[in-house]
Parts: structure tokens; sequence; C-alpha cells
């Protein structure tokens, strides 16, 4: 069971979501010593809300990349982790689960745009333990908003994240520093692996970047907290996201 780390307001379940969806705590780095900030400060991160049908909202986060596009995690903007979160309620497949109706994206002087999905990355959801998972770790989403977004592009990092690296994201709106702490595989092969940072991150910061604190290039799209480790989050890797965006 995914413990993805968006905000999600179902006004059509009664019910009460999961407390792991829910939890907000931001961590502080491990004690093997603070990395260092980036020279300059990371690309900003923009605010993501989906809104399926009339009465589900989801928020998450996204970067904004080069050419005017977004980048943030699928279950942010998809379907699919909406059916995850009714079938671990117990309403699906019994109730439909509503269709994407709009995204817009907040800009950090608050100015807001409308947005569209451009590509997603493929999952798979299986009844039995009501698990999402994402082929080949793609917890990927590119957007392509309305307007142009104001502030720098996101450059992924040539090379995938390493162990003990220093990183920093926002968490919570604002910048936390933390060290990555090695790889974890899904069950299933085929849906990858991610790479893990020692860092407790916050509901709503699903989709946003973490960067590499010694020169700023994104290493890595925040998906979820580890099943086994809370204290940890799951990031799709820089080698992920290059093969994302290079796809047709």
């Amino acid at each position: 069971m995914r413990n993805i780390l968006r905000l999600a307001t179902l006004l059509l379940l009664p019910a009460a979501l999961p407390a792991a969806l829910l939890a907000a705590c931001a961590g502080s780095p491990e004690s093997a010593g603070e990395p260092p900030w980036p020279p300059g400060p990371p690309p900003p991160i923009l605010a993501v809300e989906a809104r399926f049908g009339a009465l589900a909202r989801a928020r998450g986060s996204a970067v904004p990349l080069a050419g005017g596009l977004a980048l943030t995690a699928a279950h942010v903007v998809d379907e699919a982790s909406l059916r995850e979160e009714m079938c671990r309620l117990g309403r699906w497949p019994a109730e439909q689960a509503p269709y994407l109706a709009g995204l817009r994206l907040r800009q950090a002087d608050g100015s807001e745009v409308a947005a569209t999905r451009v590509r997603l990355g493929r999952s798979t959801f299986t009844r039995q333990g009501c698990d999402l998972a994402y082929r080949q770790g793609q917890d990927l989403a590119l957007l392509r908003p309305d307007a142009p977004l104001a502030g720098p592009a996101a450059t992924v990092c040539p090379a995938d994240p390493q162990p003990g690296q220093g990183v920093v994201a926002f968490s919570g709106g604002r910048l936390v520093r933390g060290r990555l702490a090695g790889e974890a595989m899904e069950a299933e092969p085929a849906n990858g692996r991610y790479a893990v940072l020692a860092l407790r991150l916050e509901a709503g910061d699903s989709g946003g970047g973490v960067f590499d604190a010694a020169s700023g290039c994104l290493l890595g799209i925040i998906s979820m907290r580890d099943p086994a480790e809370p204290g940890h989050s799951w990031l799709v890797r820089a080698a992920v996201i290059r093969a994302f965006l290079a796809a047709e």
C-alpha cells in the first residue's frame, strides 16, 4: 500500500482518509553532517490542484521545466490514484471514480494558471491490497500550462542519485536539507526502483523536486513515503525522469 504524499479531498466519500496520507511532519537531515545549500536558489516549486468531477480534489507540487512545461508525480493528477483511495475505503469498483475535470498551477507569487496533461506514466492497479504502482518507476506526469511560467526552469541531473549525496527540497513551502540513503525496489521488478531520501516529507509534497545540493540540478521527483520506514521518502530517479521526458 503506497503512502503517497499528496493531499486529497474526496467529498464524495464520507469515510476518513488514510492517516498516512494526511500526516504532516517535516524531518531534519540525518546526523552525518548537514549538506550545503546549493550555489543558487533552486527553481520555484509550483502548487498543483487537480479537480476530479465536481467533488474530488487532489493537491501536490510540480517543477517548472524548459519549453514552458511542468513535471509532477502522476498520482497527483491521474484517476488511478483516486481509484486506489476509493478501494482502500471499500468504495471501488462499486462506485466509479470521477475523471479529471481541471488542473491549476499556483506560482510562488500567488498567480494561478490552468494546465493540461501532456503525458502520464503507465499505472498498474491490483484490487487485492488496493496496490497502485507505475511501470519502470515512472510516477511522473508532464503538464502544459496555458500561460508562461515565471522564474527559472529545472535542469535534470546528468547522473543518478548516489547514497550519501546532499540534497535540498521544498517541503511544506520551506526549503529543507537531507541526504540520500540508497535505493528501494518495487515488489514487482517491472515497476522499477526509486531513490530513498532520509527525510520525512509532508503531505502535499508529492511531485515536488529534490535538487542536488552542490549543483542545483534536479535529482528526483517526490513520490511517496517509504512503506517500511515512514521517516524516509521515495523519489523518482533522474535517469527515469530523463527517459520519461525523452519518450515521444
